[in-house]
């Protein structure tokens, strides 16, 4: 169906019209009088976000968790007495909001009789309660590609599975609902497609997850574009995946099967990122999940099925690794990259490796980092001269890691601040408003081969109506389009 719009303030565009047909831009500036007109009141029209990685069944998991951002240990310790689950879990705290650590012994006050973990921020640190980790049968602090602490109760990385693997699993049905959830959300901020990691985000079987986007298609629900990253980091279930013929299947417009996904190592805030140097005033220089060997063959995996690799590495050890490991050209990338000196930038270059990266991280990690690594902090959050030095760069929220509101991360990108504080962090690294666009839209479509993110004919009709407010953080969408629908509008359209 062909559909006509006037009176647009086109990113990056002279003309004030367009027109859409059978899901494509089909042309600027021609005004067709026998089309209706629909008027779009000379607000901004952007191509449709593109959010290059985020855990889409995660966010709507997360729905039904306690929400601990912002809380302290006490008001943790209250907020979960309340629940009446047999299991009990929450997500999101964060040590900034503390006076003293959060322990199993806290967490007992919750229960002793049911288990009960308390998920950090970043999703790569938990504290479980006494029941919990009876309930695992963990006997010993070693744990390959992470750390367990008994006394404490703190798990990280790969060690998470001990406790997550006492979660019952979700039905298809359930991950439906939770996808459902999601996108209803992001389609409101303007996103009209993601890079998801959902197969090892919780305790789920990766042939239900796709069970659960197929079915969604079937029943014409999924409006949302999915590019699914392949987190599967066992090496047997991996080559499962590639024996049954998933590697870079399409599904439909909608969904289709993306990059082997690796976690190589943790988060900042956790010191559970690999750094070639220790933390300061510690001899703890973080975790890898995977030898070197390990990886190499991951990789090789991948690459000899067809398939690209999106590797999350935080620290600059973990890029070492990366950079270290035998692999084909591609569009292959790093996600996070928060740690690369300039040498590592121009190695990633000379490898055309991408970048999927998170300037919103800053607001959390700006008062933590010069704390965490010295004067190394002045090697962190290089975005822009990876930009300009030519490598890709995608913008992502890493959500539920961080909200999925595009322009609180493109006002971070650009003012190079926390949300709520006008201290700059490395102002040479800013970008500028277009510069940011570009990185949500069409640098995302060209990492995963795609014809997509730009107001020109021929591409995909993907896009949103905004409200752009001056300080940018406080914009919102009026309406978002995929293929040319309104799959979304604003009560303040």
């Amino acid at each position: 169906m062909r559909k006509q719009y006037i009176n647009a303030k086109l990113f990056n565009r002279e003309e004030t019209s367009f027109i859409t047909n059978d899901g494509f831009f089909e042309s600027f500036g021609i005004i067709d009088n026998e089309l209706e007109k629909i008027d779009v009141r000379n607000k901004l029209v952007l191509p449709g976000f593109f959010d290059s990685h985020l855990h889409l069944v995660g966010l709507g998991y997360n729905k039904s968790l306690f929400d601990l951002n912002g809380l302290d240990v006490r008001q943790i310790v209250k907020l979960m007495k309340e629940c009446n689950k047999d299991f009990i879990i929450g997500r999101g705290w964060h040590q900034n909001s503390f006076t003293n650590s959060l322990t199993r012994d806290d967490l007992d006050k919750v229960s002793i009789d049911k288990p009960v973990i308390a998920i950090r921020v970043c999703g790569h640190v938990l504290v479980a309660n006494s029941k919990a980790i009876q309930l695992s049968g963990i006997k010993t602090d070693y744990y390959p590609g992470g750390t367990i602490n008994l006394e404490t109760g703190e798990f990280t990385e790969d060690a998470l599975e001990v406790i997550y693997n006492l979660i019952p699993k979700p039905t298809v049905e359930s991950i439906k609902e939770m996808i459902l959830l999601s996108q209803e959300d992001l389609l409101a901020n303007g996103i009209t497609t993601v890079g998801t990691d959902d197969f090892s985000m919780i305790n789920i079987e990766y042939e239900d997850v796709i069970k659960a986007y197929t079915e969604l298609i079937d029943e014409n629900k999924l409006k949302i574009r999915i590019i699914q990253q392949v987190n599967l980091p066992k090496v047997d279930d991996f080559k499962d995946f590639l024996s049954k013929g998933y590697a870079n299947r399409i599904y439909s417009s909608h969904f289709k099967m993306g990059p082997l996904k690796l976690l190589l190592d943790g988060s900042l805030g956790g010191m559970t990122a690999f750094m070639n140097n220790p933390y300061e005033g510690t001899d703890n220089v973080g975790v890898h999940t995977f030898s070197q060997d390990e990886l190499n063959h991951m990789i090789k995996l991948a690459q000899d099925n067809g398939m690209d690799f999106a590797i999350h590495a935080i620290g600059d050890g973990a890029v070492d690794m990366i950079l270290n490991a035998p692999k084909k050209k591609s569009r292959s990338g790093i996600i996070h990259a928060q740690f690369l000196n300039q040498s590592q930038i121009d190695e990633c270059l000379k490898q055309s490796l991408t970048i999927y990266a998170q300037p919103i991280f800053l607001n959390s990690d700006i008062p933590i980092i010069e704390k965490l690594v010295g004067d190394r902090y002045k090697e962190s959050y290089l975005f822009k001269s990876m930009y300009d030095k030519g490598l890709s760069v995608s913008f992502s929220t890493d959500a539920p890691i961080e909200s999925i509101n595009p322009f609180e991360n493109i006002f971070v990108a650009i003012k190079r601040t926390q949300l709520t504080d006008n201290k700059p962090f490395l102002i040479d690294e800013a970008f500028s408003f277009e510069e940011t666009i570009k990185c949500y839209t069409e640098e995302c479509h060209w990492q995963v081969y795609e014809k997509n993110g730009k107001l020109d004919i021929d591409y995909p009709a993907d896009f949103i109506v905004v409200d752009l407010k001056k300080d940018i953080k406080s914009s919102k969408v009026l309406s978002t389009y995929v293929a040319g629908d309104c799959v979304h509008m604003s009560n303040r359209g």
